[in-house]
């Protein structure tokens, strides 16, 4: 479990005996730890597989490629769960990029690191993308052409409550392809897999997630919640 300390604990993230430190809409908070109820369900046991395969991989890499892994984790930051700018170690940078790849194009996994390492010039744009008005069909409309080097990662909350606004921790992994032939992604059949029968009138907070799988960075399509309509 990962605690900020100021004059008192201000902060905190992880688990520890049972516990969950987390966030709301309310503020820090403190909760029992559950077990996920889909923990094998076809994207939970995806995730999983990948996993155990990049593990072997980076376990079968060369001195070289571990020396050169370290190096490239060198040019790139993340923020942690306090916002806080960070480095990535090479085991760490190597996993990143190859779970963006891999649960799109297993077969374009990295045993290198990109080049450049981590540019966001490298990744695609995603600033006139647009998500369709919606009925009994979900689609995000891509402005550009989608092609078979960038992968698609759906992801979805359940039905959301009127008013809801808090979702962190909700979002489950629902979709995921590489390219699209008319640069239409429609994932209704998978919002009806992952929840059920979806209906008019419910509500879903949805966001995408594009990774470019030369590098294995992305960029996000913000989340939006969308409500079903009757068609007019």
């Amino acid at each position: 479990m990962q605690t900020k300390f100021g004059a008192i604990i201000v902060d905190g993230s992880g688990k520890t005996n049972g516990h969950v430190a987390t966030k709301n809409r309310n503020g820090n908070a403190l909760r029992t730890k559950i077990k996920p109820a889909d923990r094998s369900s076809d994207v939970q046991m995806k995730i999983r597989a990948l996993f155990a395969t990049i593990a072997g991989m980076w376990n079968s890499l060369t001195v070289e490629q571990v020396l050169a892994w370290n190096a490239a984790a060198e040019n790139v930051t993340y923020s942690n769960a306090f916002g806080d700018k960070k480095k990535y170690t090479g085991r760490a940078l190597f996993q990143k990029v190859n779970i963006n790849i891999g649960l799109t194009d297993k077969t374009k996994m990295l045993e290198d690191p990109p080049t450049p390492d981590g540019s966001d010039e490298d990744i695609v744009e995603t600033e006139d993308d647009y998500w369709e008005d919606y009925f009994d069909q979900v689609r995000c409309h891509f402005n550009r052409t989608i092609g078979d080097t960038v992968g698609i990662l759906v992801y979805s909350t359940p039905q959301i409550r009127n008013g809801q606004t808090f979702f962190k921790g909700k979002y489950k992994l629902i979709y995921s392809e590489v390219g699209t032939v008319n640069e239409v992604c429609d994932i209704t059949v998978h919002l009806h897999n992952a929840f059920g029968t979806i209906s008019v009138g419910q509500r879903f907070s949805i966001y995408i997630r594009l990774v470019n799988n030369l590098t294995g960075f992305n960029k996000l399509l913000p989340p939006i919640i969308i409500k079903l309509k009757e068609h007019v």
